[in-house]
């Protein structure tokens, strides 16, 4: 952590570097980062009230749906794009000396960027669909810097281990999408607990 903060001004610079990477081409640039997880909650929505017709009770669909959902397309994008990191910045790590955590990290930052703008977006959707803000929204900070460290672990993790052994890439591939359905996301939870 004493390595990380020396070198912060990199870790920004290099998660700026992402974000500008990223969103320069399209047409729709920096919107794409509220777009994909909107769209996304839209596409769920659809398959789950008018194909598979999951029973919930309670808040609107919508709202359960982006709950979930953004949150874990800030994880499930920052670990699979973080995994090959360090291996694609060889050429980086060869010619000048930084921590190489730094690399994996500064993914995690610019998603966690993108995740932010969706953040905003979500408690806008709660409060136009007539739900009442609690105090535990001051606990939203302490939760998106939990999901920064988790995730921000899980990258290193993984973006390591992807250096020694070339088939963690290949496990990330199927893992995610695993541990995303294994999750209730776009389930209530009791549907599971009932079983």
């Amino acid at each position: 952590m004493k390595k990380l903060f020396q070198y912060r001004e990199l870790l920004i610079r290099l998660a700026w570097k992402e974000i500008r990477v990223r969103y320069k081409e399209p047409i729709l640039g920096l919107a794409w980062a509220f777009l994909v997880p909107v769209l996304m909650t839209l596409i769920f929505m659809f398959i789950f009230t008018k194909i598979v017709k999951i029973p919930f009770e309670g808040y609107p669909f919508f709202i359960f749906l982006a709950v979930g959902l953004f949150p874990w397309n800030f994880f499930n994008v920052s670990v699979s794009t973080s995994t090959m990191s360090i291996l694609e910045s060889g050429t980086l790590i060869k010619k000048v000396y930084f921590p190489r955590e730094i690399i994996p990290i500064s993914i995690v930052f610019a998603n966690g960027v993108n995740f932010l703008f969706t953040l905003v977006a979500m408690i806008f959707f709660i409060i136009i669909c007539g739900i009442k803000l609690s105090l535990w929204l001051f606990l939203l900070p302490v939760a998106f810097i939990a999901q920064i460290l988790f995730t921000s672990g899980i990258a290193l993790m993984i973006s390591g281990l992807q250096v020694s052994y070339r088939d963690i890439k290949y496990i990330v591939e199927v893992a995610l999408p695993f541990w995303f359905y294994m999750t209730p996301i776009f389930y209530p939870l009791w549907l599971v607990l009932n079983v």
